[in-house]
Order: structure tokens, then C-alpha cells, then sequence
């Protein structure tokens, strides 16, 4: 599990420090990894490598490892865009393991 003791940012509580408000479809992109910095709602279930903090998100965290190495074809994952960062909506296991 992670070691960085603080949570993931958080996408609502950056959004809101700099005054977004408002939301833009960009369609499908290739975004590095680095890029990713936070989350969307579950900014606590992950620590800044983006690791799970909890135990109780391992057994998920592997079954997404093992089918990443095994090359099984793992849908994209839907981010927000912030300035130049990118917060996860859906596929935090799918990020944290990439």
C-alpha cells in the first residue's frame, strides 16, 4: 500500500480554489500518467503515488495489476482536466496500477 501518509488532491477542492465551475467534453485523449494528480471523489483512497491506503482496496488493485499484465483490454479511464492536471472520475485502480 502507499507510504506518502497525505490523501490524493482532491478534484473538488481544487476546482473550487480556483473558481471552476464549468465543464467541457474533450473526447478521447492520450494523457501521460504524470498528468494525473488527483481524484474525483476518491482522493482519499489513494496517497500522492497514487497507491490505495486502505486493505480493503487490494484484492481490487490486483485483479486491475494482473489483468493489466496479462494484456487484457482494460476500458479508458474518464478524467478531468484542470489547468494541465487531470483528475480520475472513473478508473482509479486502472491509474494507480498504470
Amino acid at each position: 500500500m502507499g507510504i506518502h501518509p497525505l490523501p490524493a488532491p482532491s478534484f473538488e477542492e481544487a476546482a473550487s480554489a480556483l473558481g471552476a465551475r464549468n465543464k467541457m467534453r474533450l473526447g478521447r485523449r492520450i494523457v501521460a500518467v504524470e498528468k494525473i494528480v488527483g481524484s474525483v471523489g476518491r482522493f482519499k483512497d489513494f496517497d500522492w503515488d497514487f497507491l490505495p491506503v486502505r486493505r480493503s482496496l487490494e484484492d481490487r488493485w490486483k485483479r486491475v495489476d494482473r489483468a493489466f499484465h496479462l494484456g487484457v483490454d482494460l476500458p479508458p479511464v474518464v478524467l478531468y482536466k484542470l489547468g494541465g492536471s487531470y483528475f480520475v472520475l472513473d478508473g482509479n485502480h486502472r491509474v494507480s496500477v498504470a
